[in-house]
């Protein structure tokens, strides 16, 4: 008597192999694009990552300084610009603490002292920093320095220099429609030029004020990013 084997044919394993590589072709027809594709996000996010940084350090070059805070500890030879932007910066040497209030006058050598008259008439600091009078009303205390706050040690703010305008930064970021490899990083200017608000729309500022710089910066990745630098 014959015993019954049990198990697969040659043939019922030919045709199962047969039909998962039939489904595992189909399967993967299906999926290979999505899987080729499923770290563009990633990329994507990693080439905006990468222009938020260049834009950072766009504005870390302009505001160089933190704005004066009320009843802060000052260390000596700490750095602040008025909280209305002047175009100038303030140092201490000593340090101390500021006040309740911010100064109501911020000393400027180039329009404040009384012996630099004709250095009010000068229309940026640059040009004031070319006048001859502009030496001797820096080293003047009573144009170049302020008290600041009650509490001793009294903060004494002298005056420090200029800040970097913003045609200055214009010139830095580089032309439109350039490519730029500098200091902020890799980028594309798309857009570099000074504007105007009115009536809700947006139009290049032909006056010469320079009060709003427009900066939009792309990548080869086509990730856009755009700012407004403003001066007051």
């Amino acid at each position: 008597m014959k015993c019954k084997q049990s198990g697969f044919t040659l043939i019922e394993i030919i045709v199962t192999v047969v039909i998962v590589a039939i489904l595992s072709a189909m399967i993967l027809t299906f999926l290979s694009d999505s899987l080729v594709k499923s770290s563009d996000p990633v990329k994507r996010f990693q080439k905006t990552t990468e222009l938020h940084k260049i834009m950072a350090n766009i504005m870390a070059d302009y505001n160089k300084y933190p704005k004066w805070r009320s009843e802060t500890p000052y260390a000596g030879n700490s750095f602040i610009v008025p909280t209305i932007r002047n175009g100038y910066y303030y140092t201490t040497s000593g340090g101390g603490t500021s006040g309740t209030n911010e100064p109501p006058i911020w000393p400027t050598p180039c329009d404040s002292c009384p012996s630099c008259s004709s250095c009010a008439s000068c229309p940026s600091c640059a040009s004031c920093l070319s006048s001859p009078c502009f030496s001797s009303c820096a080293s003047c205390p009573s144009c170049a320095t302020v008290s600041d706050g009650s509490v001793v040690p009294v903060v004494q703010w002298n005056w420090g220099g200029c800040l970097p305008s913003l045609a200055t930064l214009q010139g830095s970021i580089g032309p439109e429609n350039s490519e730029q490899n500098n200091a902020y990083g890799t980028y594309h200017v798309e857009k570099n030029r000074f504007v105007l608000f009115t009536s809700d729309s947006e139009v290049d500022d032909t006056t010469g004020k320079n009060k709003t710089l427009k900066v939009t910066i792309t990548n080869a990745q086509g990730g856009t990013l755009t700012a407004l630098f403003i001066s007051n």
